[in-house]
């Protein structure tokens, strides 16, 4: 997710905001502990529907 959405940045500041993201519902994540326990973020159905009214996604 990092090299996807801020490439430029320390991976602290996008942890960061996918913890905000998280905390508000938004995003959540689960853990692949057979991929070196990898996080998988994903859209929650309630970011889907936020993301969905924006103009960026119309």
């Amino acid at each position: 997710m990092h090299l996807i959405i801020a490439l430029g940045v320390r991976i602290e500041q996008t942890r960061r905001r996918l913890a905000k993201l998280r905390q508000e519902g938004l995003v959540d994540r689960i853990t692949l502990p057979r991929a070196g326990w990898t996080r998988v973020w994903f859209a929650t159905p309630y970011g889907v529907e936020v993301a969905a009214d924006g103009p960026e996604l119309r």
